[in-house]
């Protein structure tokens, strides 16, 4: 029995390259999270969505232009190297990423509510309480819930004194309704009905 074996040409006019489109293009990824509202003649849910664009490059040199503005290594030679790149990683991850804490969580449910037309800021803080006053119940929208809307959860933050005092209020047993009756409706409520 005769076999032959043929190997293709290696680096032979063979070049690697990337398209990038000349257009503005970019990426984007989109999240929703949607609750059944009980309702007898009508199917009713209530939706929020979270959408992040991100810009992707024209062409290769806006790349380059990230290696050398952030530092981003290849390859590191040595354990001294290594030990560099940690330390510029480290730091870099401390100025150019920051974190979405509660304070800005809490800034854009705030403004979500006053486009829907609530008053927002009165709104969560009666969210914050009736989270703190009523046990969730168990599952994952529940666990969810209890953390966003529950400030001691999270270490300090600037986060404006009312929202720790209407948390205290709730675990004391405050009517959160007639404490925050500038807000029209629980939304905790809304979403934890069956």
């Amino acid at each position: 029995m005769a076999a032959s074996f043929v190997a293709p040409p290696t680096h032979v006019g063979y070049s690697q390259f990337l398209l990038f489109p000349q257009s503005s293009s970019s990426m984007g990824m989109f999240l929703a999270l949607s609750v059944p509202l009980d309702s007898i003649h009508h199917d009713v849910s209530l939706a929020y969505n979270f959408e992040a664009n991100y810009a992707l490059p024209s062409n290769a040199t806006e790349l380059t232009e990230l290696e050398a503005q952030y530092g981003f290594k290849r390859s590191l030679e040595g354990a001294a190297a290594a030990g560099e790149a940690k330390a510029e990683s480290s730091e870099r991850t401390t100025r150019s990423l920051r974190d979405l804490g509660r304070a800005d969580f809490y800034a854009m449910i705030v403004g979500s509510m006053a486009r829907a037309g609530l008053p927002g800021r009165t709104c969560l803080l009666r969210a914050v309480c009736e989270a703190s006053e009523w046990p969730m119940a168990e599952g994952l929208l529940g666990n969810l819930l209890t953390v966003l809307l529950t400030p001691s959860t999270s270490a300090d933050e600037d986060l404006h004194p009312a929202f720790h005092a209407a948390e205290r209020r709730g675990r004391r047993g405050a009517d959160c309704g007639v404490h925050y009756k500038g807000c029209p409706t629980s939304l905790l409520g809304l979403l934890t009905e069956q």
